[in-house]
């Protein structure tokens, strides 16, 4: 259909082959096709945002893009009536929807986008998605709060960049599709830790229910639930908010407990200054994932640290220390120093 007049009447206006572009690759069609509107006159091309082109495995993905433009063309051509050539310059351009659209017109579009670098790490994850696996962390639900309005973003909180793209509901959505717990040759991932009663079938069975709840039509309002640091432990007869919140806090937020097992959030202190009667969630007596090695982070003020069933990865990267990376097979370290963005005590 015709993004400025919906009209579906279209005659051939000019073809042009892609495979030269220095952007093109093989999930693109290779011919671009432009359209004449017989309805209005507006030239435009046969797509831009084809969902195959963007993810081909979520026919979704994608569509709130296509849909600017659309939403964009009519805008543009009104001020076509006015200024009807020359130079489209637009600030938080994001995906660019709006820039293809006046591009259509005939306008020279250029995009400027100054906050692009605090959303360039997640999209970037995105176009990584097959050779990778991302595991949701407090600050990530956290983001998914802000976007449902459960949640107002604090004066701390740098979400806007994210909140406000254009594809902003494309990020969310990708985002919340995100396991919480991930298990492969002998390594289970999670972003903070595993409550010391569950081995990893259990872990990734409790994972896979909040995953159910976030990846379906009433996320939102299941969302009004995760705050809260009680229950402190874990029970087969939780339900309901009860339950959902015990897997969060445990997958995403934990970091000292007691000896029995009990989570507890008031200290979040370097090793040997926790208070008396707390000990990490890794040393618990009978830990029922002492036989695989579990990978976490969370834990900046613990740093980089390796026993041989435990590993967090959480450097201070934020804190002006460094990112780190693993290679699992031999435990091979990549460090790459950071500057500091916040002050530890903002953690």
């Amino acid at each position: 259909a015709c993004p400025l007049c919906g009209g579906t009447d279209h005659s051939h206006f000019a073809a042009g082959d892609g495979r030269q572009h220095a952007l093109y690759h093989d999930a693109l069609p290779p011919a671009i096709e432009w359209l004449a509107c017989r309805a209005c006159g507006h030239v435009h091309s046969d797509g831009y945002f084809a969902p195959g082109v963007l993810r081909p495995n979520d026919p979704s993905f994608g569509s709130a893009a296509e849909e600017g433009r659309r939403a964009a063309a009519p805008i543009i051509g009104r001020i076509a009536q006015t200024v009807p050539s020359g130079a489209w310059l637009e600030a938080h351009c994001g995906s660019g929807a709006r820039l293809f659209a006046a591009a259509e017109w005939g306008y020279e579009s250029v995009g400027l986008d100054p906050d692009e670098e605090k959303v360039a790490a997640l999209r970037r994850l995105i176009s990584l998605e097959s050779r990778s696996v991302a595991v949701l962390g407090n600050h990530d639900l956290h983001l998914l709060a802000a976007a449902a309005g459960v949640r107002k973003p604090s004066k701390s909180d740098t979400l806007d960049e994210i909140l406000n793209a254009p594809d902003a509901s494309d990020l969310i959505d990708w985002l919340r599709c995100r396991p919480l717990a991930h298990f492969e040759h002998g390594h289970l991932m999670v972003h903070a830790g595993v409550l010391a009663k569950w081995d990893v079938a259990k872990t990734l069975s409790l994972a896979k229910e909040v995953q159910a709840v976030l990846r379906g039509p009433n996320w939102q309002k299941a969302l009004q639930k995760m705050y809260g640091n009680q229950p402190s432990h874990w029970n087969d007869e939780h339900r309901g908010g009860k339950r959902m919140r015990v897997i969060i806090n445990a997958l995403t937020r934990i970091r000292l407990c007691t000896p029995q097992g009990h989570m507890d959030f008031s200290a979040k202190v370097a090793p040997n200054a926790w208070p008396p009667g707390l000990i990490p969630w890794f040393d618990v007596p009978d830990r029922a994932t002492r036989e695989v090695t579990v990978v976490f982070g969370h834990w900046s003020t613990l740093g980089l640290y390796q026993r041989e069933n435990v590993i967090c990865l959480d450097s201070g990267c934020v804190w002006g220390g460094a990112l780190t990376a693993m290679r699992m097979q031999d435990r091979k370290l990549v460090q790459i120093r950071c500057k500091q963005s916040q002050a530890p005590s903002e953690e």
